[in-house]
């Protein structure tokens, strides 16, 4: 993704683990922590309109199944972080683009296995691709912790997606 200019909206297109991880209490330190300062930084950035976040149709599915096994409370707080998140990205993957996200990364883990630990990276599940290739359409910088899920994605940097791990 090219720099953003002066004055340029930021636009982060958000995985499921940011809200889930921000959302409960008792997620892992680490992540807690680090989607906290995520959520802190970016709603400064939206409340001074240098930002926007785009949550994908994916991960709103993900949620809905989660939703389930989550207490009221975590689906409370996700549901109001899911308010501050000005778009809902459009659905546009379809079974070629995720097979062609999924080619390229085994592709990619079997030219370049001295580059990437092989055991660290996984193929992308479909709903990881279509994650993936929301960001990707959209232009913006994708947030994830998952490393594993998205540690293919710094190939991808030379076809134009950001990422950003916390």
């Amino acid at each position: 993704m090219a720099e953003r200019k002066s004055g340029e909206m930021k636009q982060y297109t958000i995985d499921t683990n940011v809200l889930r991880y921000k959302a409960n209490s008792k997620a892992e330190p680490s992540h807690k922590k680090a989607a906290k300062l995520f959520w802190k930084q970016v709603i400064q950035e939206i409340q001074d309109g240098e930002a926007v976040i785009g949550v994908p149709q994916e991960v709103i599915r993900e949620l809905k199944i989660q939703s389930f096994t989550l207490s009221p409370k975590e689906n409370e707080h996700i549901s109001d972080l899911l308010e501050l998140c000005q778009e809902v990205l459009p659905d546009l993957a379809n079974i070629n683009i995720e097979h062609k996200i999924r080619e390229m990364s085994a592709y990619v883990r079997s030219e370049f296995t001295t580059v990437v630990d092989e055991r660290k990276m996984e193929y992308p599940a479909v709903a990881d691709s279509r994650i993936l290739h929301a960001a990707y359409y959209s232009d913006s910088v994708l947030v994830t912790s998952n490393i594993k899920d998205f540690s293919y994605t710094h190939c991808y940097l030379t076809i134009g997606i950001d990422y950003m791990i916390y």
